[in-house]
């Protein structure tokens, strides 16, 4: 109990058993989105969305479709979606969310086994929880060359998926639609193999690119949703090697001082040692944290309250 609200119940894990060669298994519950107010985690075996204004929880049921034709599987919960004009307030409505969806991403290996994957198709197919129905549907599949880094975000109402396939662009699927689309990346990202890390800057969509060579780092910034043209290397953060870099920095979100003469954006990143870094990125000026990560690794989220319920 905290404050005499009871807590939200979060499941203990258990690993995914299917009848194929591979078994994934994640003991770790982490956050996969926030949107307005609702908080989806997962540890990929359990999905649990939370209400903290209203400390209100709930488990959703786990989709068990078979994949008896792949040699591997493995999956990703992408988070939670509902259309926001259910409410137009802040204030509870009537009756409780009327309508939301989860989406979930299953990888499967056709053939393969993951040692592998590398220069084969890799099947990626969509599941949607939707709360109309209180089950699980399978939706459209599509085929990409690699998913060895992962990453995936909400914005606009479009999930995108840090997966680049063979025309230099990353997957997209419509939450509301739930129709795939492509988003095209700047032509200088044109490694299927190292697909950026996304994030929203500045109210754009941003692209975290490593470049290992010049040990750097570019940020871009899509100035104009849809439109490659329209992408711009904002900065370029040149790390020392025999320091920074060499911790194996992870980007955690961007931020934005507007209480400041001038707007300055601000990197926060964390180190393997599990330490909280700030980069502003105009002052290049470095802060470090006296705040580790205990033991997962951070996530910062811009949080706004709501009393829309659960149930």
């Amino acid at each position: 109990m905290v404050d005499g609200v009871e807590k939200a119940h979060v499941p203990s894990s258990t690993p995914m058993i299917t009848n194929i060669e591979g078994l994934y298994c994640c003991n770790k519950f982490m956050l996969k989105n926030v949107y307005r107010g609702i908080i989806c985690i997962s540890n990929d075996t359990h999905i649990v969305l939370i209400n903290p204004s209203t400390r209100e929880s709930r488990n959703l049921p786990f989709p068990w479709y078979s994949y008896p034709y792949a040699n591997m599987l493995d999956s990703y919960v992408l988070g939670v979606w509902f259309d926001h004009h259910q409410s137009n307030s802040n204030q509870p409505p009537q009756g409780a969310l009327q309508h939301y969806k989860v989406f979930r991403a299953v990888i499967s290996f056709i053939g393969r086994t993951y040692r592998e994957f590398q220069d084969v198709n890799i099947n990626i197919l969509f599941e949607i929880y939707d709360s109309r129905e209180d089950c699980w549907r399978q939706g459209k599949t599509l085929m990409c060359k690699d998913i060895s880094t992962w990453s995936h975000l909400l914005f606009n109402g479009i999930f995108h998926l840090s997966v680049v396939d063979g025309d230099n662009s990353m997957i997209t699927i419509d939450a509301k639609s739930e129709m795939l689309g492509r988003l095209p990346l700047p032509s200088e990202i044109n490694d299927p193999f190292k697909a950026p890390s996304l994030y929203i800057l500045r109210g754009s969509l941003a692209l975290f690119v490593d470049n290992y060579n010049d040990k750097a780092t570019d940020i871009w910034l899509m100035n104009e949703y849809g439109v490659k043209q329209s992408w711009t290397k904002q900065y370029t953060i040149e790390f020392d090697a025999s320091s920074m870099r060499s911790q194996c920095m992870a980007a955690i979100t961007f931020w934005k001082y507007m209480d400041k003469e001038e707007e300055e954006d601000e990197l926060f990143l964390q180190n393997s040692d599990g330490k909280l870094i700030s980069i502003n990125l105009i002052t290049k000026k470095v802060t470090h944290f006296e705040f580790y990560g205990i033991p997962c690794p951070m996530t910062i989220v811009p949080y706004i309250e709501t009393l829309l319920p659960l149930k």
